[in-house]
Order: C-alpha cells, then structure tokens, then sequence
C-alpha cells in the first residue's frame, strides 16, 4: 500500500512540472538601438525580455577581425559605449546575451556610420610575386588617395604612382638585386592633403642560382636500386635541376672507397661567386670533401677543404626527404667551374653498412652582386 501511494505522489509532482516548464519564457532581445553616434564613439542600447548578460561584436565594414566590449550586470536593459571608433567609417555590430541559465541569443549583424570625414588609413599592405629582380607591392585604403612608395636598401628611391585617387594598388618594383633585403614605407595623401604613412616593412628578393640547369660532368651518375626512381632524366643532370625530391633530383656516386668522387658544374662564364649550398642526402653525405675553382677547368683552387656535411643545417627537400645543407662562403670570386670534390677513401656517413655511395640532391650556386647605394 505505501509503495502504492509513493508511486501516486511521484506522478503527481512529475504532472505538477510540467506546467511550469512550458510557461518558461524564451530570451530573446526586443530591440537594439544605436545612439549618440559622434565621429569616435557611439552608445549601443538594447533591451531584452528577461535578465541577461551582454556582448557586443564589432568591428569596421572593411575588416575582419572583432572587437569587443561586455556589459556585466544582469537586467533586461543595456548600454554601452563603444570609444575611439574611426570618424566617418561604417561599422558592424552583433549583440549576443546569455541568461542565468545560460541560455543564447545572437543578434543579426547590422552597421551604423560614425559621423565626421574619414581620414586615410592602410586597411592592408602585401608584398608578393617576388623574384631575383622584381617584387609586386598590394595595398588597400578606406579612402581613395594618391600614394608614394619609397623603397630600397635605406629606402632611399620614391615612386609616385600617377593617375587619379584609388583606394587599391598594385604597384611594380623592378630594377631590384637578387638576394637582397629592401624597406618598404607607403604614404597615402586623400583629396584634402590628408595624409597616412605605413609602418616600415621589408622584404627579400629571390637570390640568383647561377647553377641552375648548368651542364654536369662527373662521377655522380649512377642508378640507385629502388625501382621507384625515376629515369625520365640523366642522374647527373639532377644535381642542378632544381629539384631536391628523392625519386626524381637526387644523384649517387661510385664507390667512395674505390675512387675519388666528384661532380664540376659549367657556369658558361666566369661569374663572381656569393656563396655555394651542397643539398646532401640525410643518409648517404660526405664528412670530408672540397670546393674547388677553375676558369679552364685544368687549373683548380681551393675554395674551402675538410668540409663536414654533419655541420650542415637539417632540412627537408621538396618531397618531404631529410637532407644536410652545407653553405660554404664563396667570398666574390670569379670562376666558371665549381666542383665538388671527395677523394677516394675519404670519411662518409652511410646508414647502411653495404652502401658505398654519397647522395647530392642539389647543387646551388649564388651570384655575387655589388650592390650600387645611392649617395
């Protein structure tokens, strides 16, 4: 009997709920308002129809990223004021409130205009399209203006862009040196002589690889015994084909206890030389070869000897393969052959013990350029 009646006064309570739960009232907001607009600030109002908390989302039309101001207390009315907004600039705004049960709503996104005439500012400024001699400057203002683009080592040339007020440039900088640092400021002026400098930015230029797609001689051309490797090209020819992948621009030598190992590079002429990179393989590299150089390829200086590819930097080549990257100074000297040079019985990393070989993934030559400063 007591069972009975606990099972009658549980459904009970359960039907005496029910009701409660669908007389909850659902949040949401009731009106918003945006007041008191001035040409740095404005005063959002919005009401809700229960107690809530508040945020509002905001940010100009022209960009992307949000700020955010919060009204703390809970109340069914809000205000708050937004400062050092832009004058004359359109604005988005998005409220979003939360109950004491943490129940959310967003509002729609919508925009207000802060009064007053907008002074010039850059939204974005990109530099891209890089290459040995050129570089593409992109930039967007909030206003259309006219602009002046210094540029050089010291930022010490000034180009005026011609035509009338635009609001987005692309603009061409050609005439550059390879391999080498510029700075980079943008002024903009509007239709009243208002003016914006950009903060200084810098950008490299693409170096010169003087060995690229150069002829090869030398011992390096021998087939690895991976049947994925490819044989669309000679194996030598890998060394300066720009490409430092495994299965497509890597190049074995012989037996580095059987003979010497080598491989000369033909610049075509005799050039001056900034610096040489010898991209190993992480598995197979020499610990003690030389860099030579000749103009007749008969008489041969040493640029540097003893050289250890495990004091090379780590890297990964363009498929992802670990490689030594040695950088040996070239000081500005003149030749027309480079070689790469490893004597027969010479020190050599191997991970397997029956590999007698060295791996060259790259050879890259960088030109040397006296660089012509204004006074």
């Amino acid at each position: 009997m007591n069972r009975l009646k606990n099972r009658i006064i549980w459904i009970l309570l359960i039907i005496c709920c029910i009701p409660a739960l669908s007389w909850a009232e659902e949040l949401t907001i009731i009106k918003t308002a945006v007041t008191a607009i001035g040409t740095e600030h404005a005063v959002l109002e919005w009401e809700t129809n229960i107690e809530t908390t508040g945020q509002v989302l905001y940010h100009p039309v022209r960009e992307f990223q949000n700020n955010l101001a919060i009204s703390i207390g809970m109340a069914t009315t809000h205000s708050v004021r937004l400062n050092k907004l832009l004058a004359g600039t359109a604005y988005q705004y998005q409220l979003r409130v939360k109950d004491a049960d943490g129940h959310t709503v967003n509002s729609e996104w919508a925009i207000f205009t802060t009064t007053g005439i907008p002074l010039p500012l850059f939204e974005e400024i990109v530099v891209g399209s890089l290459t040995k001699t050129t570089a593409v400057v992109l930039c967007r203002t909030n206003v259309p203006t006219k602009l002046w683009v210094e540029y050089g080592t010291t930022t010490e040339d000034r180009l005026m862009v011609s035509g009338p007020l635009r609001d987005c440039y692309q603009i061409m900088l050609d005439g550059l040196q390879p391999d080498t640092l510029y700075h980079l400021r943008l002024t903009a002026y509007d239709n009243d002589c208002h003016e914006v400098i950009s903060e200084p930015c810098k950008f490299t230029t693409m170096e010169d690889n003087i060995a690229l797609h150069a002829t090869i001689t030398g011992t390096f051309g021998e087939c690895p015994d991976d049947k994925y490797v490819s044989h669309d090209k000679g194996f030598l020819e890998r060394i300066t084909d720009g490409d430092t992948g495994y299965f497509t621009g890597m190049a074995t030598s012989g037996d580095v206890t059987a003979g010497d190992q080598f491989v000369i590079i033909d610049l075509g002429s005799v050039q001056p030389i900034d610096r040489i990179r010898v991209y190993w393989r992480r598995l197979a590299y020499s610990r003690d070869y030389s860099l030579l150089l000749s103009n007749d390829e008969e008489n041969w200086s040493v640029l540097a000897s003893g050289i250890n590819a495990d004091d090379g930097l780590d890297e990964r080549s363009d498929a992802g393969d670990p490689m030594k990257v040695v950088m040996t100074q070239g000081d500005g000297k003149e030749a027309r052959f480079v070689q790469v040079f490893a004597a027969k019985g010479s020190d050599f990393f191997h991970k397997h013990e029956e590999w007698r070989f060295v791996q060259i993934m790259e050879v890259k030559v960088i030109k040397n350029y006296e660089l012509k400063i204004k006074n």
